[in-house]
């Protein structure tokens, strides 16, 4: 049996994310350089590559610097992904790597708020977050856009930090 989610247990963070210095955005670069988190970024590329989507619309929800989307793009030809995140440096970062990476044509980057997406209710066939919603006051008004902008027949991962009681 899972174990339940109590927000009111966990301490309150900011309602939205704070923006970020450019010495932020190149701290958290450079620990993705590891080979450690490369490894865990990998596999959780192929974990949500094997679960049955062979085309259409990822969304990457709170993307950061856009890694996940575009390991999944650059793996599979016949998705395109969108990755939302909250911070403009970030998204700007994303949005270079993906044109470094010569996916830009299928892999865009935008900024948004995860808990009100201005996207279409059944638009994407996979949605993927990946250790990022932990970063939120109250994921419990995440979830619900995530289940509002997934196809019914789509599919969902997500991973995030285990939090203590």
């Amino acid at each position: 049996m899972g174990r339940l989610w109590h927000p009111i247990v966990y301490p309150s963070r900011l309602p939205f994310p704070a923006e970020i210095s450019s010495e932020d955005v190149q701290a958290f670069i450079e620990s993705r350089g590891s080979v450690h988190q490369g490894k865990l970024e990998d596999e959780f590329a192929a974990r949500a590559l094997g679960l049955g989507i062979e085309s259409g619309i990822v969304l990457d929800v709170d993307t950061r610097v856009g890694l996940i989307a575009l390991k999944i793009v650059w793996q599979n030809e016949n998705l395109v992904a969108m990755g939302l995140d909250t911070s403009g440096p970030l998204v700007e970062r994303a949005r270079a790597t993906a044109a470094a990476w010569e996916l830009n044509e299928r892999a865009v980057f935008q900024v948004g708020d995860p808990r009100n997406m201005r996207f279409k209710s059944g638009y994407f066939d996979l949605v993927v977050s990946d250790c990022s919603l932990h970063r939120f006051d109250n994921v419990v008004h995440v979830l619900p856009e995530v289940g509002r902008v997934l196809k019914p027949k789509g599919a969902i991962l997500i991973r995030d930090y285990s939090r203590p009681n």
